[in-house]
């Protein structure tokens, strides 16, 4: 009874709960599979998915986490290294084929598969998957065949679902959908044409987080977007051609006003796109902006803003010194915690205005990766009072030798991080 009332309402822990409950006196380590993930997401914290997404997942590290979430944590990974398998062959055994897939378990289901196979009959496989596993939630598809997606949408119960990922011209079948129950969306590749009917869909307005990652979309596309949508969390449009012109719409959309995750990986928007996003955005906590060619005058606008920014991702910008010095002087950041400076032309100059900023007191993860970094630029992180927080810290691919090494490894402030250093000087 207590399965039946689960999958009849998958958002109510309560019988979830007392399933647990029940295993648990039964010596069942899926009970406590189930306490642990649904204590996980009630504060927020889901399994991760295991691909497309954002670096700032990449960046963060379990240590930053609280001491209760740490622990979860640790429980949650060891149930699932020793049961998986077990847990996994279970679910499967309604399949009629077994193409490679991916399981993610949430709050002790299976809710989230990856179907990473091209498999001819999808239609049949989606709704074998349906039935073998009622706790699904969250489905993609990570290959597809052009011919793929109307046989996909086939199985109209795709529509139910939570969260969906695909191709890009998975959206020609999507469409075909009158209703749909979709709260994440995310298309990878292909080109604006397939997009652009979403923005006439009426359940994309429902949507609070929207991927179109490599979709070419253009600043027309971006006013055409946030008209379409509803109160967004989530925009991710990298390798796209916004320019300055689509952030800037973006940015002054109402509909965008509460996004909490914002990333424009290679969309060319420049100082002005930036400038943008920064200030009229002031709910974000994730921004991912590399290799958006953002200047100094882009580094100055975040550090006098961003005060909910926790991940700043600029990588790919040339910052050097200067870009450094401007991202350090605001009274911004005030919440900063992520911070990726990879790829920004910094030299010893630049890390010394780091080092002796007190924004770097504030960071649990710093990476300055892939720069012109020496051993005296090593020797003011080592002495900088400021990095005492830090848990990580990525200095690989740079110049310093393994004397600039032994300094920062001594260093009393960097006692609890790890740092992250191959010798090739």
């Amino acid at each position: 009874v207590l399965v039946e009332q689960i999958y009849a309402n998958l958002a109510d822990d309560g019988p979830r709960l007392v399933l647990a409950d029940q295993l648990l006196l039964a010596g069942d380590p899926r009970g406590e599979l189930i306490a642990v993930q649904c204590e996980l997401a009630r504060h927020g914290y889901a399994q991760k998915a295991a691909s497309w997404d954002w670096i700032g997942d990449a960046l963060a590290d379990p240590e930053i986490d609280p001491a209760h979430i740490k622990a979860l944590r640790a429980c949650e990974t060891a149930l699932l290294a020793e049961h998986r398998s077990g847990w996994v062959a279970a679910a499967r055994e309604g399949y009629p084929t077994a193409p490679e897939t991916y399981f993610r378990f949430e709050r002790g289901f299976v809710a989230h598969v990856d179907v990473i196979a091209a498999v001819p009959e999808v239609a049949s496989l989606l709704a074998a998957i349906g039935t073998a596993i009622p706790t699904l939630e969250a489905l993609t598809l990570s290959t597809l065949s052009l011919e793929a997606p109307e046989r996909a949408f086939a199985w109209r119960a795709i529509g139910a679902l939570r969260a969906l990922a695909m191709p890009g011209f998975g959206a020609r079948g999507l469409v075909t959908l009158p209703h749909a129950k979709l709260r994440e969306l995310v298309l990878h590749g292909g080109q604006a044409e397939a997009a652009r009917p979403l923005f006439e869909w009426k359940p994309f307005g429902a949507l609070r987080v929207v991927e179109l990652n490599g979709m070419k979309l253009d600043a027309r596309d971006a006013a055409r977007l946030v008209a379409a949508a509803g109160t967004l969390d989530e925009l991710q449009l990298r390798q796209s051609k916004l320019g300055s012109a689509g952030a800037a719409t973006i940015a002054t959309s109402e509909r965008a006003r509460g996004l909490k995750v914002l990333s424009l990986l290679a969309n060319g928007i420049g100082p002005a796109g930036t400038k943008a996003v920064v200030e009229h955005l002031p709910a974000l906590r994730a921004l991912d902006l590399r290799k958006n060619a953002i200047g100094v005058a882009g580094a100055e606008a975040l550090g006098r803003n961003g005060s909910e920014l926790r991940t700043l991702d600029l990588t790919g910008n040339t910052l050097g010194a200067a870009g450094v010095a401007a991202l350090v002087a605001g009274d911004g950041l005030g919440a900063l915690r992520e911070l990726c400076l990879q790829q920004t032309m910094l030299d010893d100059a630049a890390v010394q205005a780091l080092a002796a900023s007190p924004l770097l007191a504030r960071l649990r993860v710093l990476s300055l990766r892939s720069n012109k970094i020496t051993d005296v630029g090593a020797g003011a992180l080592a002495n900088s009072p400021y990095t005492c927080n830090l848990v990580q810290l990525n200095l690989n691919n740079n110049k310093i030798t393994a004397a600039g090494k032994r300094r920062l490894d001594t260093s009393p402030h960097l006692e609890h991080a790890r740092i992250a250093l191959r010798i090739t000087a």
